[in-house]
């Protein structure tokens, strides 16, 4: 709210709530299990799998996650990336940065909705690097499906980690770096979770119900006003 009145100042005067992004439980199939997951992804139960997932754009800063990762020495470690780039520059430079590393997957094509879990349940951490985001549809996907996210220390993500915990969000300041991957990586298979945060706030139906009074209050400060001036 802050940021947006500072950037419009006329919102300064206009009445305002913040409704959080919605949560995804329930809307892609979550069937499979991470053994199976690995199996379809040629992976090994024993391997400590980061995944980023979603769209890759600039402002994600997929080529860096991917220089980072190959500075880790863990040979068990493993990165897939899994999502669809538009830029032919953008895709190149991925491309490009995981080129000699065998232990980078990368699947750069749109993910289908009932693919999607086979990435999720493959994965031991969630990894969004981005340089500058307000919120994460991504991470809340990922929390939605029970994995542990790294986010930076950005925008609405301080909120989202008051939300759920500090057991499954992993945050940083300034750029990625490999050490602070390495912990992340080790944070999230060292200590197994069970099942998904609690996200009940994040509900739709909450949601919705919050923004129809928001407005609705509106409206009737809106006829109040009216009846006095009358």
């Amino acid at each position: 709210m802050d940021l947006a009145r500072q950037r419009f100042r006329n919102l300064e005067r206009v009445p305002g709530i913040i409704v959080p992004h919605g949560h995804y439980c329930g809307v892609y199939p979550d069937t499979v299990t991470k053994g199976h997951a690995r199996s379809r992804l040629g992976l090994s139960i024993h391997d400590k799998v980061a995944l980023f997932v979603g769209q890759v754009r600039p402002y994600k800063n997929v080529p860096h996650l991917i220089r980072v990762f190959r500075q880790v020495k863990e040979p068990q470690a493993r990165l897939v990336v899994a999502g669809k780039v538009d830029l032919c520059q953008l895709r190149q430079q991925v491309v490009e940065a995981a080129r000699g590393d065998s232990r980078i997957r990368l699947h750069l094509n749109f993910v289908p909705d009932e693919d999607l879990q086979f990435f999720l349940r493959a994965a031991d951490l969630v990894v969004l690097p981005y340089r500058e985001i307000l919120n994460s549809g991504s991470a809340i996907l990922a929390l939605s499906f029970g994995r542990p996210v790294l986010v930076p220390e950005l925008g609405a993500l301080s909120e989202l980690k008051a939300l759920v915990g500090p057991a499954w969000l992993y945050t940083y300041k300034g750029e990625l770096t490999p050490a602070v991957l390495c912990s992340a990586l080790e944070w999230a298979v060292r200590y197994p979770r069970e099942g998904r945060p609690s996200i009940d706030a994040l509900d739709w139906e909450n949601l919705a119900r919050r923004t129809l009074e928001f407005y609705e209050g509106l409206v009737m400060k809106q006829v109040g006003a009216s009846t006095v001036t009358r």
